[in-house]
């Protein structure tokens, strides 16, 4: 089954130590285990804040809807506004600020996504002085390992204010629903921001259905 979208929640609730080689690989075992628990009957887990207080790095989780259903990952490294992530099992995705750039592993073949220098997405910006237009250009892998470059124009808007629950803490956020289109592609993707600009979860559309 191909991915269509891929949801993204962030857990912040730990200082982390990058330059611990030996830390991170504990780490990520201890991922592991707790990512194979989720993983029972591919139901949703909702995990408790007891049960990663020992990982000693921000997490993000992410849920799809192809195969892999829910992942914990880790930060390997963050260099320029990129953030490149780990499950530990074999798959990887980039981060630039709250934007998935770059796919690894998920059976898509989306190899960049690119925005504007200056995007809200990339840098904390105020919610309330978000842009309500902007362009995602995408890079994806071709049957025939060549590339395709995709442009949609995107259309932002707040929807709604939600409270949203992650790890037993709640956040009062924005609902943004973003409706992206050009002559061959129709999609939305939704962020729930913080009135500061920080992206608590995000849905994102990483490309067209692929056999």
């Amino acid at each position: 089954m191909a991915i269509r979208y891929l949801i993204i929640l962030s857990f912040i609730i730990v200082s982390c130590n990058v330059n611990q080689a030996q830390n991170r690989i504990d780490n990520i075992e201890k991922l592991l285990n707790i990512s194979l628990n989720a993983k029972d009957g591919y139901k949703i887990k909702t995990f408790k804040r007891n049960e990663i207080k020992d990982i000693s790095y921000p997490l993000i989780e992410v849920r799809t809807d192809g195969i892999l259903k829910q992942a914990l990952m880790l930060p390997l490294s963050t260099r320029n506004g990129f953030s490149n992530y780990t499950s530990g099992d074999g798959q990887n995705l980039t981060k630039e600020g709250a934007i998935i750039s770059k796919t690894y592993g998920f059976n898509v073949g989306m190899l960049s996504h690119k925005i504007q220098k200056s995007s809200h997405f990339k840098y904390l910006t105020s919610s309330k002085n978000w842009p309500n237009e902007s362009i995602h250009e995408y890079e994806f892998l071709t049957p025939n390992f060549g590339s395709k470059n995709v442009f949609v124009k995107c259309k932002l808007n707040p929807i709604s204010e939600n409270k949203i629950n992650i790890v037993e803490s709640s956040y009062l956020t924005t609902k943004f629903e973003e409706k992206c289109n050009n002559a061959e592609n129709d999609f939305i993707n939704l962020y729930w921001v913080t009135e500061d600009g920080f992206v608590w979860k995000s849905k994102q559309w990483i490309g067209k259905d692929m056999s």
